[in-house]
């Protein structure tokens, strides 16, 4: 059934549209977050006119809300019955199966496949669906395989989160770096971190690092493992190294030696956290879940060694030639 646009901009509308729900989830104090439909409704958006899912035949159809809400009545997000064209906000025409936004209307993030991956649908049955698509960049126009591009409110983009597969190459504090997974910008549209494609060695305050971070999910590429201030120089990374502390209170800090997922006789290495800010140098072991870790200066006599792990080459890195 086809009903009249219904704008969801307060409780009340929410719950005009929720009669045609097969569920709904509400928020502690009643309001409505989310419900998921079983009939066709067609929905004013703050980004047009869709229609959002309503059928969960698919193998790839994800149980979720086809609409969600902020306890304020507007919309959240928004799943699409079928793909759409929609106009992201700093002008772009893209193809989009998901869209959330800012509570003022704005769009937050755009989902350009929205599959769920399971035994009965694969990441390669998924990649079979999936679209090239042209960003608009501070640098310029990209053509690129991505699951999603997330925006700043101001309009200009946040995030590019990168299909698996994909690899490109972005350019920082006058180098170029290959990038997978993703990358980041600043509200002002400078790039804020990227995820190395394989290790690569960079300039610190400490000296040259390299940088890679093997633990990387790469789900949502918002905060990557390597980080730039806005000149494009270092500011944090993630790398394999050994760094020693010299003196009257000597230290030695190295990737943590965690257990391996499937073969409990050998050992995966995480590595460590990195992050400069003026004179101060902070390093975290990762892996372990630590919050918190040792803060040094430059003044302290601080050595980095190679990290030669081979449960490192032969499990976490394996797309890293040569090491």
């Amino acid at each position: 059934m086809t009903l009249a646009p219904l704008k969801m901009e307060s409780p009340a509308a929410s719950e005009r549209i929720a009669w045609a729900a097969g569920s709904r989830e509400r928020y502690p104090d009643g309001s409505l977050r989310g419900i998921v439909l079983t009939e066709e409704v067609r929905a004013l958006l703050p980004c047009g006119e869709f229609v959002p899912a309503w059928t969960h035949a698919s193998p790839r159809s994800k149980y979720a809300p086809s609409l969600s809400f902020y306890p304020s009545g507007a919309v959240k997000a928004a799943r699409f019955e079928k793909p759409e064209e929609l106009m992201a906000p700093n002008g772009d025409v893209v193809t989009a199966e998901k869209v959330s936004f800012f509570e003022s209307g704005r769009i937050k993030r755009i989902f350009f496949t929205d599959g769920r991956l399971s035994a009965f649908w694969s990441e390669r049955d998924e990649a079979g669906l999936l679209r090239e698509t042209t960003l608009t960049l501070p640098w310029g126009r990209m053509t690129l395989l991505a699951g999603a591009a997330a925006y700043h409110e101001n309009g200009l983009p946040r995030s590019v989160t990168l299909w698996p597969t994909e690899r490109v190459n972005l350019r920082a504090g006058g180098r170029d770096y290959p990038v997978r997974q993703g990358f980041s910008l600043d509200s002002e549209g400078n790039l804020a971190s990227l995820e190395p494609a394989f290790p690569v060695k960079v300039e610190t305050p400490l000296g040259e690092l390299e940088a890679y971070d093997p633990d990387a999910l790469g789900v949502v590429a918002d905060v990557n493992s390597l980080k730039f201030d806005p000149r494009g120089s270092v500011v944090s990374l993630k790398t394999m190294a050994i760094i020693k502390r010299s003196g009257a209170s000597p230290l030695v800090i190295r990737p943590f030696a965690g257990p391996h997922p499937l073969d409990d006789r050998k050992k995966v290495f995480h590595p460590l956290e990195v992050s400069f800010r003026q004179k101060i140098i902070r390093v975290v072991e990762t892996g372990r879940g630590k919050t918190e870790g040792r803060v040094f200066s430059l003044d302290d006599s601080l050595e980095v060694v190679p990290f030669t792990g081979r449960a490192l080459v032969q499990i976490s890195l394996p797309d890293a030639e040569g090491l």
